[in-house]
């Protein structure tokens, strides 16, 4: 990764901390192979990805950063 993609990355986390009241945590993953049942009433999801939300929108911190 480059120094310019991790300046941007830094830039774009410094904005959202500094903007936002609330963040989320998503699983970024959710389709049914990674929902697993455990016993008769349980469930478990795997493989969660690194995807942050706000209320104004979601971030990927997989992609590559862009600007806001």
């Amino acid at each position: 990764m480059t120094c310019h993609c991790l300046r941007a990355g830094e830039e774009c986390l410094e904005y959202l901390i500094a903007t936002t009241n609330e963040n989320l945590i998503l699983h970024g993953d959710l389709y049914h192979d990674n929902i697993l049942r455990q016993g008769e009433e349980k469930w478990s999801v795997i493989d969660p990805k690194d995807i942050i939300s706000v209320p104004e929108g979601v971030y990927n911190l997989s992609s590559p950063p862009r600007e806001i």
